[in-house]
């Protein structure tokens, strides 16, 4: 019994083992970036990069790729838009969540105590 007990917990101990070291290799892999061919443009804040794999947006405000591997350089641009627009309904639905709670909170404490 003690022999199964550990044969089962060894199993699992190397399927979890496996799996965390397949999942790093994708990863590592999907976060490669293919070779720079040339800078499409580049601000302050924003460059976009034709690689040999397809266009990256850089933002260097967030410090990452708003998109990766676009087909084209519009498609780049539309992902880094479509990222910002799901940022910005995820930090208002927080905010919302945020404020009525303390508006919540605050209304226990306004009242007639005169």
């Amino acid at each position: 019994m003690v022999l199964t007990i550990n044969l089962i917990i060894n199993r699992e101990c190397f399927c979890t083992i496996a799996y965390l070291l397949l999942g790093a290799v994708l990863l590592t892999n999907l976060n490669k970036m293919g070779k720079p061919i040339r800078n499409v443009f580049k601000t302050d804040t924003l460059t976009l990069t034709e690689c040999t794999d397809g266009y990256y947006l850089w933002d260097k405000v967030e410090g990452f790729n708003i998109a990766i591997h676009a087909k084209s350089e519009q498609q780049a641009l539309i992902d880094g838009l479509d990222y910002y627009q799901r940022y910005h309904s995820k930090l208002k639905k927080e905010y919302k969540e945020l404020n009525d709670k303390v508006e919540s909170f605050l209304c226990q404490f306004s009242g007639d105590d005169d």
